[in-house]
């Protein structure tokens, strides 16, 4: 069964962090897309806040990742998640729908942030690509 990532962030730049590029090499581009949600701008990098509402959009790019469960893991110590201490954790993963920009829907893995976010650092626009470039 595939398996996708959404990315929003430092993982979506054309400049990827160098310590995760060779996990990041692995994956195959599948589209852009957005999920709904709050985007903030965390100084170093953005986190989403998800919400049910259709108000806000958070642009991103979804990736399909190879049949490696080492591949998932090292991401996962990218964004500081640790599955068996959720609450020590930066970033949670987590699943949920993303809309492509052809019009389907598919669920991806999504890094959703796990602190508390300041009103100020909102990211209106929900493409963190326009304030990184």
């Amino acid at each position: 069964m595939k398996r996708f990532l959404f990315t929003y962030g430092t993982l979506s730049n054309h400049a990827p962090p160098r310590e995760v590029l060779p996990v990041l090499k692995k994956l195959k581009y599948v589209g852009d897309g957005f999920v709904y949600g709050r985007l903030y701008n965390l100084d170093d990098f953005p986190g989403i806040i998800l919400s049910k509402s259709f108000r806000n959009k958070v642009y991103g790019r979804v990736f399909e990742l190879p049949d490696d469960p080492t591949i998932l893991r090292r991401i996962d110590e990218y964004e500081e998640f640790f599955a068996n201490r959720k609450s020590k954790s930066l970033f949670l993963r987590k699943q949920v729908p993303v809309k492509l920009s052809d019009g389907d829907q598919i669920k991806c893995w999504i890094y959703v942030y796990n602190k508390e976010v300041t009103p100020s650092k909102l990211i209106p626009s929900g493409d963190y690509a326009q304030i990184a470039a």
